[in-house]
């Protein structure tokens, strides 16, 4: 399976999971397992300590980054969400082209015109078999609308049969003059699933 295609298809689904009430913590999570092991359940765990060394990630784009250098314009402003997530695809499957090509539809007509969207950074790791995402959000508003929109909630629910797990979090910047990092992304992700 092509992770460019999965990669695609995760953002897509990236932050179904991020449902949580404006009351809520900062921190949100959401791990789901669409794959049993003979042991009965996907280990997440043993899925995200893989080392993935080869992330080859994208530099970050959108109305935030200046085009040419994935820079920031101006520093992000305290309150910013950013969101995470990650997924690891099942392998081989026949109907991913379809999940894939309405994925793309989703990111190009839809996640960078995104009213509150400020930037985002997409990662793929051929050892680790994974993808990620890390998009950054003017608030949670902003980011629950792209949630629970028609054509991004349409395929977040039916992305999920191709995937052994995903999970996501979010949480709340401080202002800063740098973008997220996936090394914190990942940190977030790891403390979002064990508590």
């Amino acid at each position: 399976m092509p992770l460019d295609r999965f990669l695609l298809a995760l953002a897509a689904a990236s932050f179904v999971a991020c449902n949580a009430s404006a009351d809520q913590d900062d921190d949100t999570t959401g791990v789901a397992d669409s794959s049993e092991s003979s042991s009965g359940a996907v280990d997440v765990d043993m899925l995200a300590a893989c080392d993935e060394a080869d992330l080859d990630a994208t530099p970050f784009m959108g109305p935030a980054f200046d085009p040419e250098t994935g820079a920031l314009v101006e520093p992000l402003p305290a309150g910013h969400i950013v969101a995470t997530t990650v997924g690891w695809p099942k392998p081989a499957q026949a109907d991913f082209d379809a999940v894939s090509e309405a994925s793309n539809r989703v990111i190009t007509e839809q996640l960078f015109t995104q009213d509150g969207m400020l930037g985002g950074s997409f990662g793929l790791s051929a050892q680790c078999n994974s993808a990620r995402t890390l998009t950054i959000w003017r608030d949670e508003d902003a980011l629950m609308a792209f949630v629970f929109s028609g054509v991004h909630f349409e395929m977040a629910s039916t992305k999920l049969i191709h995937t052994q797990a995903w999970e996501t979090t979010h949480w709340t910047g401080a202002a800063t003059s740098e973008p997220p990092t996936w090394e914190r992304a990942r940190l977030q992700l790891d403390d979002a699933r064990h508590r």
